[in-house]
């Protein structure tokens, strides 16, 4: 995938795709289908036939509090010559597109960005998890986990100033990893992050507070 960012108005998005059986899609065990991460135009070209099918979230849903219980319900199924074509897309709305052979994605997506993904099971149709909406926000993700990993308590102002940042993402990947390297700082962090914006961190804070036996359950 290769993203270009204009300004702060859009981002252009170029992904190939490797055709595949349509019946694999259904069943393959670790498949997945997730929500844009903004409104977008997009352009599909290839000498392919290719298949979108266009899925709507059964229910109202706060896309920014991910909920485990949402299902996809499908709306239409479209199968285009190998042409070039246009859709509009925008959330809360999921696209598969299905292919024998590989083609190219273009989007070309406007801002404001939704926080995050909800990513389904394309057997189930049933929310599995959620990640970061945007490329650079998945970096800082790994970022911190990377520097977990290493364990270098030099790491821990870095990590000290990715838990200020505004996706709840980053900030959770921060006190994770602060606490691969100092458990007691990871706990003081925790202690403050009961108190966090988002209601997942404050949720998994104390979870994991009652876990250590720092706080009641």
């Amino acid at each position: 995938m290769i993203m270009l960012l204009e300004d702060n108005d859009f981002v252009l998005q170029l992904k190939r795709f490797s055709g595949h059986d349509q019946s694999n899609v259904l069943i393959a065990p670790e498949s997945f289908l997730c929500t844009p991460a903004s409104n977008a135009v997009v352009l599909l070209k290839g000498g392919a036939t290719i298949k979108t099918r266009c899925y709507k979230i059964d229910h109202n849903v706060d896309l920014d509090v991910f909920s485990p219980s949402a299902k996809i319900v499908l709306v239409e199924e479209i199968t285009y010559d190998g042409s070039v074509c246009h859709e509009q897309v925008s959330p809360p709305m999921v696209y598969e597109y299905v292919s024998r052979e590989s083609f190219v994605m273009i989007r070309l997506a406007y801002r404001p960005f939704a926080d995050q993904c909800w990513h389904f099971n394309s057997a189930s149709h049933i929310a599995a998890f959620p990640s970061a909406g945007l490329m650079d926000q998945s970096a800082l993700v790994n970022t911190a986990k990377v520097l977990g990993a290493i364990g270098d308590v030099g790491a821990l102002p870095h990590l000290f100033e990715l838990g200020t940042h505004p996706s709840h993402f980053v900030r959770w990947a921060s006190i994770q990893a602060a606490g691969q390297i100092d458990r007691d700082v990871a706990t003081r962090l925790l202690m403050t992050a009961t108190n966090d914006a988002h209601p997942h961190i404050r949720a998994m804070s104390t979870k994991t507070l009652i876990k250590l036996g720092h706080v009641h359950g």
